[in-house]
């Protein structure tokens, strides 16, 4: 007696004695994230498939192949790390959508766990610091970081191209170091 299920299966084999674990629906890049603590002197990379993903919650454009441009609302990274005993040097490699004269900069205002810890205007690629206090970060080890860019707008509104994305800054590297006290 054969007959069709409508199971949603292009192809079902049954065969018997024969016994098949279940795959495991999270991703590779799932498990990794959930092992995966930040120790500083780490970089995290911004391109497409790179380990920035780990990190990434809320605010972000799609990856591109060697960046990630930050959208409209704050960027947000969470990072799960050792209690630092001294204050961690944050360096982001980064470049804002700029159109001088119309648009000089991204002011961006960096956050650590709720705490601003810098302002920057961001233009042309460069390395941007702040420092982080080590008492920002709890013994639990959580680091919040938000990147609010105030003047993040489209290359559709700049009048560059169609490109209808909110952008504020590209985002290819990012560092934490410990400082000497």
């Amino acid at each position: 007696d054969w007959r069709r299920l409508g199971v949603g299966c292009v192809n079902l084999q049954m065969r018997e004695g024969v016994k098949h674990k279940a795959p495991n629906a999270r991703s590779k890049l799932q498990r990794e994230r959930e092992n995966s603590s930040y120790k500083p002197g780490a970089v995290v990379i911004f391109g497409a498939r790179q380990n920035a993903e780990w990190y990434k919650g809320s605010g972000w454009n799609g990856a591109e192949p060697a960046f990630t441009w930050t959208g409209k609302d704050p960027a947000v990274l969470k990072f799960n790390m050792e209690p630092p005993k001294a204050p961690l040097t944050l360096m982001l490699k980064a470049h804002g959508n700029t159109l001088p004269p119309r648009l000089l900069a991204q002011t961006t205002r960096v956050y650590a766990n709720g705490q601003q810890i810098a302002e920057w205007k961001v233009d042309e690629m460069g390395e941007y610091t702040a420092e982080i206090p080590a008492n920002t970060i709890g013994v639990d080890g959580l680091l919040t970081l938000e990147f609010a860019t105030e003047n993040a707008t489209s290359p559709e509104e700049l009048g560059v191209n169609p490109d209808s994305r909110t952008l504020g800054i590209a985002c290819y590297e990012l560092l934490m170091t410990e400082t000497d006290e």
